[in-house]
């Protein structure tokens, strides 16, 4: 927090904002490391360059450190993901609209591009953030057969705390998104569902592949969540293909062993 961007970047001389760092990482295998300290932004970090397959870009606290990525004002979106091959580690995304989304890329036509996939959010504190979800992942693709749909995306060791302002706000949301692993998390205390695994066909949208399929979530403890409305629960699998829950504790909500 007292580099500058007119740095090099290095660990004697590092950048000062988050934004600067992402943008100097442009090859697969690069790291960028924050170091201990609260990164107010006031404009969404936005991740658009893609590792490669062994290879991807690193995003990371400094060990031993905390590294808070909080936005200036709740109509912000912490992290925005527009790549695949990426590994975000020990940070903590808090205080926006939502802390992480995954989202499709549009082109000047409006039409999908490309779809994230093989990203790992990785021992995360994803909290206080007032939109949808703390991490939404909405990588359907376009029309059916079009555009591949995101897949390979991990979530594993967070903690997805306090998320959300209604009923309609959650820990996680797969809004579309394939093979998605959510393991060894804790999610308590969101305003609507822990966990919101979605997936259908939405009327007019017919050609659209919308949801999730093949979910696997286990050895999650999710708690506390649904405080607001009557809706909310621990976990709710809207439909999908495939699904796996496996040693999910939950409460407000149930028990969900398979």
């Amino acid at each position: 927090t007292t580099g500058s961007d007119a740095n090099p970047g290095t660990l004697a001389a590092p950048f000062l904002t988050p934004q600067r760092g992402v943008d100097a990482a442009n090859q697969p295998g690069d790291i960028v490391t924050f170091r201990e300290g609260t990164y107010t932004v006031s404009a969404t970090i936005s991740c658009v360059t893609s590792g490669a397959a062994g290879t991807p870009i690193r995003y990371r606290g400094y060990s031993g450190e905390t590294a808070v990525l909080r936005a200036a004002d709740f109509g912000t979106d912490v992290i925005q993901v527009q790549a695949s091959h990426l590994v975000f580690s020990a940070l903590t995304a808090r205080d926006g609209q939502i802390g992480i989304r995954l989202e499709v890329s549009l082109d000047g036509q409006n039409l999908v591009t490309s779809s994230p996939s093989d990203v790992a959010i990785e021992d995360c504190a994803v909290t206080d953030n007032h939109g949808w979800a703390g991490i939404q992942i909405d990588c359907g693709g376009g029309a059916a057969h079009a555009v591949p749909r995101g897949r390979g995306i991990s979530i594993r060791r967070c903690v997805l705390q306090n998320n959300g302002v209604t009923e309609h706000h959650h820990g996680v949301y797969i809004d579309a998104g394939d093979d998605v692993l959510i393991e060894d998390c804790v999610a308590r205390g969101n305003s609507g569902f822990g966990l919101h695994f979605y997936a259908d066909k939405q009327q007019g949208y017919e050609d659209i592949v919308m949801g999730g399929h093949r979910p696997v979530a286990r050895r999650n403890r999710i708690y506390g969540n649904g405080f607001r409305g009557n809706n909310g629960c621990g976990i709710v699998l809207a439909s999908g293909e495939s699904p796996l829950l496996t040693a999910d504790e939950g409460w407000s909500g149930a028990v969900v062993e398979n």
